[in-house]
């Protein structure tokens, strides 16, 4: 297996490694036969970014008694610290992906602050902090 690093990663794996998967329902289900036998029922969900897969066997109480996942490839081929979150949400930033960087124009930053272009009122909190309006 090749590793790399947070900054190779294709775009799905990094979102989905930066906010989580978008779990969804796996019709036709490959389920292990012998954590099927063992269980009252199971849950099949599939990423529908990435394509991991999910599954999820539940015993007698309606607990999970048994986790397995499947990844695609490459998906699990990251080194050293890259793996963990706040990595995984610096590459989003460098990216520019999912991001909406906060900043301030200078002509109207007192009264009013603007997200992507788009300009909102400044509202002062309790703590007298400004928030955004909308």
């Amino acid at each position: 297996m090749e590793y790399m690093t947070a900054r190779e990663l294709e775009t799905q794996y990094l979102i989905c490694r930066s906010i989580g998967h978008a779990w969804d329902e796996l019709p036709n289900a490959d389920f292990s036969a012998e954590l099927w036998r063992t269980s009252k029922g199971a849950l099949a969900l599939r990423c529908a970014r990435c394509y991991a897969e999910r599954y999820d066997y539940i015993g007698s109480d309606l607990s999970v008694v048994a986790r397995r996942y499947k990844y695609p490839k490459n998906y699990q081929t990251i080194q050293g610290d890259d793996w963990r979150r706040p990595a995984m949400r610096f590459e989003l930033f460098r990216r520019s992906l999912l991001v909406h960087p906060y900043t301030r124009r200078a002509a109207t930053s007192d009264t009013k602050a603007s997200v992507n272009g788009k300009t909102a009122p400044l509202v002062a909190t309790r703590k007298g902090r400004a928030r955004n309006g909308n």
